[in-house]
C-alpha cells in the first residue's frame, strides 16, 4: 500500500506518494499540512508541523484557550472538512478522496449541532471512545426528556443542581438545553467559552448568570466536575451532581446521578458510520480502539488499532 499511516506522539501522521500529514496533537515530526480536527486540549498541538488546516472556529477556540495558532490555510485541494458533530467547529477530514479520518464523532444532531454526515473512503481512522457493544445511547430527545423532568423534581423540592459537562462542548448543549430555569448558573469558563460561541454566530440563550457569590436558590449550575465553581456549589449549598456523560450508561456509575448524554457516538452509532464509509481497511484509535478493532475483525473487516 501506497500509504503509511502511524502515531506521532498523541496524534498520527498520514503519508501518501505526495505528502505528508500531521494529524491534531502529533509532535516529533516535520510535514506538509497538520490538520486539527477540534479544539479539545487533547486534539490540540502545541505547535503546527506544517500548513495549518482546520476550521475557522477551532481556530478561535484554540486561541481562546491561549494556543498560539499559526495562519490558517483554506481551499485545499487534497483535504476536505466535514462536520463531525463533536462540538462547535469540529471537522472530519477526507484526504486525497482516499482517506477519511474521523476525529471525535457524533452522527446525531444536537440542537444547534448538525450530526456527522460521513463519505465514503478506501481508508477509515476512526474513534473508539465507546467501541464496545455495551455502550448504547438513548436518542437525544429521550435524554433532554429525563434529564429536564429530572432537575424539575429536584428544584421543586428546593434542591440545588449541579449540572456537570466539559466547560467546552457539553456545556453550551447545557446552556441551551436549561434555558427554561430562571436561577441558571455558569462557571467562569463556561462562561468564557459561551462568549466565544456567541461571537462564532450560536444564538445561545441569555438567560444565565456568571456564578458568583449572591445566588438565588435553588439554583442550577452548569461547569465541570473539578471547577473550583463547581465545588463551591457542592461545599456551601450542598448542589446535587448530575453527570452529563456517555460513561454515565456503564454499572460503575450506579452510585452517581448520572445521563448518558454524549458529544461522542456510542457503538451502534461507530458501525453505522463504517457501513456508510464501507472502507476496505479500518484503523482504530482513542478510548477502546484495542476492544473495537477486535470486535470489527471477528465481523469480518480488515481492521488494526493504532
Amino acid at each position: 500500500m501506497d500509504i503509511k499511516i502511524r502515531r506521532a506522539g498523541s496524534g498520527l501522521i498520514v503519508e501518501t506518494a505526495k505528502y505528508r500529514y500531521a494529524i491534531d496533537k502529533a509532535s516529533g515530526v516535520s510535514a506538509d499540512y497538520h490538520i486539527i480536527s477540534h479544539a479539545h486540549s487533547d486534539h490540540l498541538p502545541r505547535n503546527a508541523l506544517g500548513k495549518l488546516v482546520a476550521s475557522r472556529e477551532t481556530y478561535e477556540l484554540a486561541v481562546k484557550k491561549g494556543i498560539k495558532m499559526g495562519r490558517l490555510v483554506e481551499n485545499i485541494d487534497n483535504i476536505t472538512l466535514i462536520d463531525s458533530g463533536h462540538i462547535l467547529g469540529s471537522k472530519a477530514a477526507l484526504i486525497e478522496d482516499r482517506i477519511l479520518y474521523t476525529g471525535d464523532l457524533n452522527i446525531r444532531s444536537r440542537l444547534f449541532l448538525e450530526g456527522f454526515r460521513p463519505r465514503e473512503a478506501e481508508i477509515l481512522i476512526i474513534e473508539a471512545t465507546y467501541g464496545d457493544p455495551k455502550y448504547k445511547f438513548d436518542s437525544f430527545n429521550e435524554l433532554a426528556k429525563s434529564a429536564n423532568s429530572l432537575i424539575m423534581e429536584l428544584l421543586r423540592k428546593n434542591i440545588n443542581v449541579l449540572a456537570i459537562g466539559y466547560s467546552l462542548g457539553k456545556a453550551q448543549i447545557l446552556t441551551q438545553l436549561l434555558d427554561w430555569y430562571n436561577n441558571l448558573y455558569v462557571s467562569n469558563s463556561v462562561y468564557k467559552y459561551n462568549e466565544a460561541y456567541r461571537k462564532l454566530g450560536v444564538k445561545l440563550n441569555s438567560r444565565y448568570e456568571r456564578w458568583n457569590q449572591d445566588v438565588e436558590e435553588p439554583f442550577i449550575l452548569i461547569a465541570h466536575s473539578t471547577n473550583k465553581d463547581a465545588k463551591d456549589a457542592i461545599m456551601r449549598y450542598d448542589a446535587i451532581p448530575i453527570y452529563f456523560t456517555g460513561w454515565a450508561v456503564s454499572r460503575s456509575w450506579e452510585d452517581r446521578i448520572g445521563i448518558g448524554l454524549s458529544d461522542h457516538s456510542d457503538f451502534y452509532d461507530l458501525m453505522r458510520v463504517i457501513d456508510r464509509v464501507n472502507p476496505s481497511k479500518i484503523y482504530t484509535i482513542y478510548g477502546q480502539k484495542v476492544r473495537f478493532a477486535k470486535i470489527l475483525r471477528s465481523l469480518g473487516y480488515d481492521a488494526e488499532s493504532i
